[in-house]
């Protein structure tokens, strides 16, 4: 989440949300983070949930908060596009750095961008290259 700059739908920074969930931990909230882990199966227990993760362990909780994560599209499998042919094509994740960076938005050329364009979910769903949600 540190790559990006503004999350939606309410356009809050992910760099202040960050610092906001670290202090939240740090004033005693008791947080269990687990990355890289498969959730089996989820029962909810009167207040609480039980999960019970692929390792075989069993977490008893008050809340969840389940994120899927996802992995970038590599933009260079859809080459009619133009990513990696023209200069000035990027992705949304390079933008979004551009805007946490702080600098100013400007071509390769130096130059503020005249017009911009942005087309979404390139690949997410393409069969030709066996992109494919998820059933």
């Amino acid at each position: 989440m540190s790559d990006w700059d503004r999350l939606f739908p309410f356009q809050r920074s992910a760099s202040n949300l960050i610092a906001d969930l670290q202090k939240e931990m740090e004033h005693g909230k008791i947080v269990k983070i687990l990355t890289n882990t498969t959730v089996v199966d989820i029962h909810r227990d009167g207040q609480h949930f039980r999960i019970w993760l692929s390792d075989g362990q069993g977490v008893t909780v008050s809340a969840v908060l389940l994120t899927t994560g996802f992995k970038l599209f590599d933009a260079h499998r859809k080459e009619e596009y133009g990513y990696g042919v023209y200069d000035n094509v990027i992705t949304s994740a390079e933008l979004e750095r551009m805007f946490v960076s702080g600098k100013p938005i400007v071509t390769r050329n130096g130059e503020p961008p005249k017009r911009v364009a942005f087309i979404h979910c390139v690949g997410s769903r393409d069969e030709k290259l066996s992109n494919l949600p998820i059933s």
